[in-house]
């Protein structure tokens, strides 16, 4: 009798050792999460200059109509956040993927120097069902363009736009549109600095894709395939 006392006061003992332990580890998790409404300033009314917040150091930043024109092509690169952008993007068949662009923006908006490799992938999920919760389709899009990488030390489509070809975003032709939104994939591994010849098999990828979902015609994926990479 003594000792089945013994082995369900050691049971509850882990028990609560285990309860403890999560609540503390849960606790610091949360604690330390970014605002996610202050990633507000990556959708401004107008290009200019946004930030910093959280992990983002200051940015040019461009406007969402300044970037509609390139919307066709991320979205036969990296596919559509919702179905509600369809209309917006041109696309037929899109590939929709939902909170992807989400959880993209978490990862650069928390910071990970002094977090734990688990602890640093919960704050992302926890901060990407935030920033999922707190901006609509569009909104994240504008802010996922204006954050991400692209390679070369380039931070966000405005400067990298004009880093790799000397244009703002909604002066980009379709080629170069689908260069920049190709690399977003693995900006290293398709970098039209180091690796051109990987960089324009990746660019012609996306352009074959946007004729597939509709966005571009045959002869202009053709055209838009058979141009140089032309950055500087």
């Amino acid at each position: 009798m003594r000792m089945l006392v013994r082995i369900f006061a050691g049971c509850v003992l882990l028990g609560l050792l285990f309860v403890t332990s999560l609540a503390g580890w849960l606790y610091l998790s949360h604690a330390g999460l970014p605002d996610v409404t202050k990633l507000a300033v990556y959708i401004p009314t107008a290009s200019g200059m946004a930030g910093p917040t959280s992990c983002i150091d200051a940015l040019p930043v461009s406007s969402p109509s300044d970037l509609k024109p390139v919307l066709p092509a991320l979205y036969a690169a990296e596919g559509l956040p919702e179905a509600s952008l369809l209309e917006d993007a041109g696309v037929r068949n899109g590939n929709i993927e939902h909170g992807r662009y989400a959880l993209h923006i978490a990862r650069s908006a928390v910071c990970s120097s002094h977090s734990k490799p688990l602890t640093y992938a919960v704050k992302q999920i926890r901060t990407a069902v935030q920033i999922h919760r707190t901006f609509n389709p569009e909104q994240q899009t504008t802010i996922f363009l204006n954050t991400v990488h692209f390679g070369d030390d380039q931070r966000g489509i405005a400067s990298a736009s004009q880093h790799y070809f000397g244009v703002a975003p909604e002066q980009l032709s379709t080629p170069q549109s689908a260069l920049l939104t190709g690399l977003i994939r693995s900006p290293n591994h398709y970098s039209p600095v180091k690796h051109p010849d990987r960089a324009l098999a990746r660019r012609n990828e996306v352009l074959e894709a946007m004729k597939v979902q509709g966005s571009l015609s045959a002869g202009d994926a053709i055209a838009a395939e058979a141009t140089p990479l032309g950055v500087r």
